[in-house]
């Protein structure tokens, strides 16, 4: 009764090979170690504020309080951004798998100025999809062209280990 949606279709799954397992590592233990570095310097520098400004000769007064509040508010922002933004590439790398998803190409492209091939699909998400000359002349508009991203972090992986942050 409450439940009105229709459950989501799952996508195939194929096995990550090697090169993208390493990639998927590699961005994880990059984004891992930045926000490591930025926020452990925001925690600090907010506890430092909060000691400065914190008047301990009344005991926990309201000072004490906003300063321990204003800690824990950058400490968990910190906690969000991991699980929002990091910790998808970690799930994707623990699974060993990607989807398989699969578009129709709506439009054929061509930018003469910097010789690039674009493809566009039926969905908003990836409206400009590059590719190279020998993929673009052999596919048409209307036709059904396969893209292998991850099941969690949305990453897509492209042939012959080239990559694109969409």
């Amino acid at each position: 009764m409450f439940n009105d949606k229709s459950p989501k279709a799952e996508l195939p799954l194929v096995p990550l090979s090697d090169e993208e397992k390493y990639f998927l590592q590699t961005v994880y233990g990059t984004r891992l170690r930045y926000l490591i570095g930025v926020y452990g310097i925001m925690v600090f520098w907010a506890a430092l504020t909060a000691l400065r400004y914190s008047d301990f000769s009344k005991g926990f007064s309201s000072s004490v309080i906003v300063g321990i509040l204003f800690v824990m508010f950058v400490a968990a922002t910190g906690v969000v951004v991991y699980f929002k933004r990091i910790y998808s590439y970690r799930r994707d790398l623990k699974l060993g798998q990607k989807e398989v998803v699969s578009y129709t190409i709506i439009r054929k492209t061509y930018f003469p100025m910097t010789d690039e091939y674009f493809f566009s699909f039926d969905n908003p998400d990836y409206m400009h999809y590059k590719v190279d000359a020998d993929l673009y002349i052999s596919m048409n508009e209307g036709d059904m062209i396969n893209i292998y991203r991850g099941k969690y972090s949305r990453q897509v992986f492209e042939k012959d280990a080239r990559f694109t942050f969409m």
